[in-house]
């Protein structure tokens, strides 16, 4: 059986309206963070010597921005199996697994930036293992963190192409986001992730049979 991508966004989208409370409240909440971190960067960039306060507060926001990342796709875990999820569990990761969450997506970026070094394709392939790394941590918080890290590639093995293949589906909006400044993203963000969230269920279907 085959993950079909037109069902598959048809479905996110269906989900998404029927959601209550709206979901546009979870994505303008993680674009909060993001514009915020945007704003202070820019700030720092103006200035012509480092602002010690507005540092602090630049990491600050960015490390709570990865927890409201996770806690996002969560949140579309959630969505995309009719749960109805409330808003709140966003910030789930900063009292439940938060530490080994946190760990596993440090570990893999490092891992994906060591790969990159060695030309674009590594990078993109690393990039691509660690996809559903999120959502095994939410249905797998007794996983220990390179459990997490190496059920994620296990995962992916042979499926690396079907998730390439759902982002690009999604390259118009991607492109519609870039030109409108992020502000698309309160459309398109909550559907992308829910798609996502989709393809995470269908391919532990698929490894579990």
């Amino acid at each position: 059986m085959e993950f079909n991508i037109k069902t598959m966004k048809m479905r996110a989208n269906a989900l998404i309206k029927a959601t209550k409370p709206n979901p546009a409240i979870a994505t303008l909440i993680l674009m909060a963070f993001a514009y915020a971190i945007s704003i202070i960067l820019f700030t720092m960039m103006t200035l012509d010597s480092i602002n010690v306060v507005l540092s602090v507060i630049l990491i600050i926001l960015s490390l709570l921005k990865i927890f409201v990342d996770i806690g996002y796709s969560w949140y579309t875990l959630g969505v995309s199996r009719e749960e109805n999820p409330s808003v709140g569990i966003m910030f789930q990761p900063l009292t439940k697994i938060s530490i080994k969450a946190f760990i596993a997506v440090i570990i893999k970026n490092i891992i994906i930036c060591v790969f990159s070094t060695f030309f674009y394709a590594p990078g993109i392939i690393a990039f691509y293992w660690f996809r559903p790394l999120y959502f095994i941590a939410k249905d797998n918080p007794e996983m220990s963190v390179f459990k997490m890290l190496s059920t994620s590639i296990k995962m992916m093995k042979g499926n690396k192409m079907t998730w390439f293949k759902l982002d690009i589906s999604f390259i118009v909006w991607f492109i519609i986001n870039i030109a409108t400044f992020g502000l698309f993203n309160i459309y398109s963000l909550q559907r992308v992730s829910t798609a996502y969230a989709e393809l995470y269920d269908f391919i532990k279907d698929q490894s579990q049979n």
